[in-house]
C-alpha cells in the first residue's frame, strides 16, 4: 500500500481494470470519493450511449469518401508550395556554394600557357641543358 493518493488516470485505470491492486481504496476517504465520482460518470454515459443509426454511419462515410476522392482530383496546387521550395532550396546552396568560377584575368592564362609550351620545348630538345656541361668533357679542345 503506497501513502500518496490515485491519480485520475489511476482511477480511470481501474475503471478499466487495469490499475492498481492495492488497498489504498479501502483505506482513503478522499480517493473513494474520487472513485465513486467517475464511477457514476461512466455508469451515466454507458446509460445514456444510444445506437448509432446505420444510415447514419453510411451517411458519414460517403462523406469521408467523397473528401478523399476530391484530395485525389488536385495534385497540383498541392504540389506547388513542394515545388517552389525544392527551387528556392537549390538557389540558396547555388548561392551559397557556388561553383569556382575562374576569377583570373586572361593574361595569366596566356601566361601559363607560354610557360608550359617552354617547358615542352625544353624537354624535347635534342640538347638538354643539363647535359652541356657533361657533353663539353667528350669535346676536342682547340
Amino acid at each position: 500500500m503506497h501513502d500518496k493518493h490515485w491519480t485520475d488516470d489511476e482511477l480511470v485505470s481501474k475503471l478499466f481494470s487495469v490499475g492498481p491492486d492495492d488497498e489504498h481504496l479501502k483505506s482513503c476517504p478522499d480517493c473513494v470519493r474520487r472513485w465513486e465520482s467517475i464511477r457514476r460518470k461512466n455508469e451515466m454515459l454507458r446509460a445514456h450511449n444510444t445506437e448509432i443509426a446505420e444510415s447514419q454511419l453510411m451517411a458519414q462515410r460517403d462523406a469521408i469518401y467523397a473528401r478523399l476522392e476530391g484530395r485525389s482530383r488536385k495534385p497540383i496546387p498541392i504540389l506547388i508550395p513542394s515545388i517552389v521550395t525544392v527551387a528556392l532550396l537549390m538557389l540558396a546552396v547555388l548561392v551559397i556554394f557556388r561553383p569556382n568560377v575562374s576569377e583570373r584575368p586572361v593574361q595569366d592564362v596566356v601566361a601559363e600557357d607560354i610557360v608550359l609550351e617552354e617547358v615542352f620545348q625544353t624537354s624535347f630538345s635534342p640538347e638538354l641543358t643539363a647535359m652541356e656541361p657533361v657533353q663539353a668533357l667528350f669535346q676536342e679542345i682547340q
